[in-house]
């Protein structure tokens, strides 16, 4: 069995190279031998350019929209600060820590805030604790610019003083 397929093998090898041999590549026709370049020449004056799509579109600027900071989901960045208000101060010698209070609905909420806690909805920073008053530093960009403003309340009182 293994004599005849490697005869079989040989024999179909022998056929296919005497097939490409008996083949032969058609003569080239008789003539001029060599190409010659071609003499044509594109001439683009009053045509369109073929690079160019059909149809045009139209770039139509489109209004930035001013960017609308999402909702937080803590409490204290959800709420203005004029519906804030500063109802405890208190100190362990190290650090001071301030309780301030917020009407949601008919609700009060009491959080404690320190220095460094963000709050408001324009995203103020506590920046100070005093003995009698809470300093909020709310950074806001007109333009190019940068605007710090200077927010203090005041304990036992519903009055603030805007600082700019």
């Amino acid at each position: 069995m293994k004599k005849r397929s490697k005869q079989s093998i040989w024999f179909i090898f022998l056929l296919f190279t005497g097939m490409t041999v008996l083949g032969k590549a058609a003569p080239l026709p008789e003539g001029d031998k060599t190409l010659s370049p071609s003499s044509y020449h594109y001439e683009p004056k009053g045509k369109p350019d073929p690079f160019k799509p059909f149809v045009e579109k139209e770039v139509v600027p489109q209004k930035q929209k001013a960017k609308k900071a999402p909702l937080s989901i803590f409490p204290l960045l959800r709420i203005p600060l004029d519906d804030i208000k500063l109802v405890g101060i208190a100190e362990d010698g190290k650090k001071r820590l301030a309780i301030v209070e917020t009407k949601e609905g008919d609700k009060q909420r009491s959080y404690p805030v320190y220095i460094g806690t963000m709050i408001g909805i324009n995203r103020g920073k506590v920046v100070e604790i005093a003995r009698d008053r809470l300093i909020i530093e709310e950074v806001r960009e007109a333009g190019t610019r940068r605007k710090v403003t200077k927010i203090v309340k005041k304990l036992h009182s519903d009055e603030e003083e805007v600082i700019p």
